[in-house]
């Protein structure tokens, strides 16, 4: 099996890719294992405490901006954060990628995989879709599967982000 440690990459990659699409800016760099400048730059400076913890710390943040109007957003520009995880996601995974998303105040949180949840998770996102949003923020939780072997991001859930 793969370690989520080597998806990293791949997954920013894509991420770039898709995002870069509707944006007039975009980029992601693996924090994982520390912050670049260029995104510390784009946090508020009372988060900047946080990332040199590293279980404060999501594997992958961005920032995108787009043009008023495109996509489900009324504001220009957003932070992301993503949670990689190797195999099926956890009910835990999607906690902690939440857990990110609110402290970064990321408008957009991913948690990717390279499998789909089990099948009584995404029922019971279905039947409590509140878990995937962040307190009033109307800010959201994406669930998503990478293809390794077809370099993609090929399912999303409950929805693609943009």
């Amino acid at each position: 099996m793969i370690s989520e440690k080597e998806l990293y990459e791949p997954v920013k990659n894509v991420l770039e890719r898709q995002f870069r699409e509707k944006a007039e800016e975009c980029f992601f760099d693996i924090t994982a294992d520390g912050l670049t400048e260029r995104i510390k730059g784009k946090l508020a400076d009372e988060v900047l405490f946080l990332t040199g913890d590293r279980e404060l710390r999501p594997d992958i943040m961005g920032y995108v901006r787009i043009p008023i109007g495109l996509g489900i957003f009324l504001f220009s520009e957003f932070r992301v954060i993503v949670e990689v995880k190797a195999g099926k996601p956890s009910i835990n995974d999607i906690f902690q990628a939440k857990k990110y998303g609110e402290l970064y105040d990321a408008a957009i949180s991913i948690l990717i995989s390279t499998e789909k949840p089990e099948e009584k998770i995404l029922r019971l996102l279905k039947r409590k879709s509140t878990l995937l949003l962040l307190p009033l923020s109307g800010y959201q939780l994406f669930i998503a599967r990478f293809s390794r072997q077809q370099n993609i991001i090929d399912w999303w859930y409950p929805k693609e982000p943009i």
